[in-house]
């Protein structure tokens, strides 16, 4: 990536993605504005790697939106797999462990590719842990993996669990209003939202500090139409592909997209 460095202040500039070391100047030159990057990531200035019609479709999305963080502070899972290590058990008498790899799309899978299933000596682990996080498993949770990669065509990877379950470090989580928990999860496990995180994300850590700077736009006219398809979702044991596309359509309207704008977000 390349940008030029203007003398005025907050004036818009020129960008270039190049995709290897070498400066191509036939690749796309497109503008972005200061107030873009302010609205994607004020504190850290952000500059994602967009092409015009990325940037067309990215100032609808961020025109009337809030950050998640007005929200929710997007947490790390509160159960250290090395620093709690006593505390685990692989027997399942014990209180359920979620780990990052067992949140898949609108659930949670006990069949995973590396290592086991876990479970936590929960008494144990609450006679010594005191802390905020230790109290947030008795709250209803937006769960997603930490880590992704890059390349995967899925970034964001969310369920919701219910109170009384563990996160292990792997996981990321969000403790939302119970009125709003079913719409939150809509707009974030959306293909559009997952369109905009693959804009910003540049490694495959899903950062806490990312997952907050996330548009939400909070419609109540939409809030529970949104949450009745979501919990529709949640409890089909096969994926639905008319339920998810339901929710897809709905979020591109809570965020006012053009049917131009659909296909650059579908097409991508």
């Amino acid at each position: 990536m390349m940008c030029s460095k203007l003398k005025e202040a907050y004036n818009d500039f020129y960008l270039r993605i190049h995709h290897n070391k070498f400066v191509d100047e036939l690749n796309e030159k497109v503008t972005i504005s200061p107030q873009i990057i302010d609205k994607i990531d004020f504190d850290n200035k952000t500059i994602p790697l967009l092409t015009s019609t990325d940037i067309q479709v990215m100032s609808k999305i961020l025109l009337n939106s809030k950050p998640l963080s007005t929200l929710s502070k997007c947490y790390e899972g509160e159960i250290n797999i090395t620093l709690h290590k006593e505390f685990i058990k692989l027997e399942d008498n014990f209180t359920p462990l979620i780990r990052g790899a067992q949140v898949q799309p609108f659930e949670i899978t006990k069949i995973i590719s590396q290592g086991d299933v876990l479970y936590l000596d929960e008494d144990k682990y609450l006679e010594t842990n005191k802390t905020e996080k230790s109290n947030h498993h008795n709250f209803k949770r937006i769960v997603m993996q930490g880590i992704t990669g890059i390349n995967e065509s899925t970034r964001l990877k969310m369920t919701i669990i219910d109170a009384g379950v563990f996160c292990a470090n792997s996981v990321n989580y969000l403790i939302v209003d119970e009125t709003k928990i079913y719409y939150i999860l809509g707009l974030l496990a959306s293909k559009l939202m997952n369109w905009y995180y693959k804009k910003i994300s540049t490694n495959s850590n899903v950062n806490g500090y990312e997952v907050d700077n996330l548009p939400i736009v909070l419609d109540k006219t939409k809030i529970e139409k949104v949450g009745n398809i979501v919990k529709q979702i949640l409890n089909c044991k096969n994926r639905n592909h008319e339920l998810n596309n339901q929710l897809n359509s709905l979020v591109y309207q809570i965020y006012g997209l053009s049917v131009e704008d659909i296909k650059i977000v579908e097409e991508s």
